[in-house]
């Protein structure tokens, strides 16, 4: 059983539209998921008021199932050369 997780997030900005999100990651955490989307779309609309809706979610992924939803393997396992 994996631990691993995609989920879309639906955020809405004040006197705008909606955009949608996708947050991955280990550990699933509803408020860290939807609080990630949030801050991702606040720094390109700093000062308004922003909401957000998870609209979908593949929880309990494997390693070889986060890798297909992903297209790569989590940011903490990639080896980067020095």
């Amino acid at each position: 059983m994996g631990n691993y997780y995609v989920s879309d997030v639906n955020v809405f900005v004040a006197g705008g539209g909606g955009i949608i999100i996708r947050v991955a990651g280990l550990g699933y955490n509803p408020n860290e998921v939807k609080s990630t989307a949030e801050n991702y779309v606040r720094e390109t609309n700093k000062g308004k008021k922003i909401t957000s809706v998870i609209a979908k979610n593949n929880l309990n992924l494997t390693l070889a199932e986060f890798e297909i939803a992903t297209g790569n393997s989590p940011h903490w396992l990639i080896m980067k050369e020095h």
